[in-house]
């Protein structure tokens, strides 16, 4: 459905966006994109978060432009449980009173407390379509969450789950028993203009001035990877495979760019690996585009995934990127076509794809154009915004249609 030809006569859908936490990152990026794409649009949206971290809610309002409330829900540094009850009950009274108050149409929500809390609380509301949303593979939830969240998307809670990738939605169905009819995959999207390549003066001028910065050498190799220091990445695995690469290619230089609460630990691993002038920690940084576009090759050693972000952005790029075989990162890759998959949780197989592609400068060169026309042609962030009103629309439509 094309939604620039909804009827004049009726005003713009009032959406209202519910995420669980809302930080640097991947998904909260990718949902506030989303979210500014539909204002575009003509849309009338409104995000709101079950809590934040890092005091983000005022940055990405300068950012993006769009109206962000966060529910303060969840403070870390408050230790009193009554305090904490005291929050979570002002929280959800508050999200209860902006749903009913604000004459919303949709509710899309956005990672799993939200899917669960937002539905329960937006049919009270009375808010006729109730969308959520699957952004990840969940294989680390335990039976009773499956069981919570089959029950609210197979029950008139939901009108549809979005799937983040066919992998995540098979997944759903086949492990958490959700009826086929109510999920629909839309993947994700992504900046060309923002995440592309650069022509060579640019790069170069690029180059140098990181390399200048982290006091490195214009011969350097940049090996990078971007997200959360989590389990779900797989870092410890690319640390591993580090010191096979380095027997042979000692300009390899490794950095890690994001945060997360595997910081200490993979630092610790590190020096235990003895790559301490090796591999780089560089936390959570704002020029992820510039640093892609000076990187040599991208690595994505995931456990799980949905449908990575960051790969696209890498891809997009023009970077030739490695990724575990896992979830939706085999239905954005084609193995020696557009990028390189390995097997999930084996560092030797890591370590000769790096290697492999190190000593090919060929092959990674045509890896990575591949990958940026992939991206171009599939995975823009226009087509990603264009679904998501699609189904709004459809969704509301067939709603009003019931109604009256």
């Amino acid at each position: 459905m094309n939604v620039e030809k909804t009827p004049t006569s009726r005003r713009p859908l009032r959406i209202l966006f519910l995420v669980t936490i809302l930080t640097i990152g991947g998904a909260p990026l990718a949902i506030l994109r989303l979210a500014k794409g539909l204002q575009r649009k003509g849309y009338d949206v409104l995000v709101v978060c079950l809590y934040s971290r890092r005091n983000s809610v005022p940055h990405f309002t300068d950012q993006f432009g769009i109206q962000i409330i966060d529910l303060e829900m969840k403070n870390e540094k408050i230790k009193n449980p009554f305090i904490k009850i005291y929050s979570i009950v002002k929280g959800l009274i508050k999200l209860f009173t902006l749903m009913r108050g604000g004459h919303y149409d949709v509710l899309q929500t956005f990672i799993e407390s939200s899917n669960i809390i937002g539905p329960i609380i937006g049919w009270f509301a009375g808010i006729p379509v109730r969308v959520s949303s699957q952004r990840a593979t969940l294989v680390y939830k335990s039976r009773l969450f499956f069981l919570i969240d089959r029950w609210i998307v197979n029950s008139c809670l939901v009108d549809k789950m979005v799937t983040v990738s066919e992998n995540t939605r098979k997944f759903c169905i086949t492990k958490e028993k959700m009826s086929p009819q109510k999920l629909a995959t839309i993947y994700n999207g992504v900046d060309l203009e923002r995440f592309t390549p650069r022509d060579r003066d640019e790069y170069q001028q690029l180059k140098n001035l990181y390399m200048r910065d982290m006091g490195l050498s214009e011969e350097t190799i940049l090996i990078t990877s971007v997200g959360r220091l989590h389990k779900q990445k797989g870092y410890d695995f690319l640390l591993q495979a580090i010191p096979e690469v380095r027997l042979d290619h000692k300009n390899a230089r490794f950095i890690f760019v994001g945060d997360g609460d595997m910081r200490e630990s993979l630092q610790s691993l590190s020096r235990s690996l003895g790559l301490d002038s090796v591999v780089y920690f560089l936390g959570i940084r704002e020029d992820i585009p510039e640093i892609l576009a000076i990187s040599d090759l991208f690595i994505l050693p995931s456990r799980w995934e949905g449908f990575p972000n960051v790969l696209l952005e890498a891809m997009s790029t023009g970077l030739a990127v490695i990724a575990s075989a896992i979830d939706g990162s085999i239905e954005l890759i084609e193995h020696g076509e557009n990028g390189m998959l390995v097997p999930p949780s084996n560092p030797n197989k890591l370590a000769k794809t790096i290697i492999q592609l190190l000593e090919n400068v060929e092959l990674r060169v045509r890896l990575g154009q591949a990958a940026r026309k992939h991206v171009e042609k599939k995975f823009s962030e226009d087509k990603f915004i264009d679904s998501f009103a699609a189904l709004y629309e459809d969704l509301f439509q067939k709603k009003s249609f019931s109604i009256h």
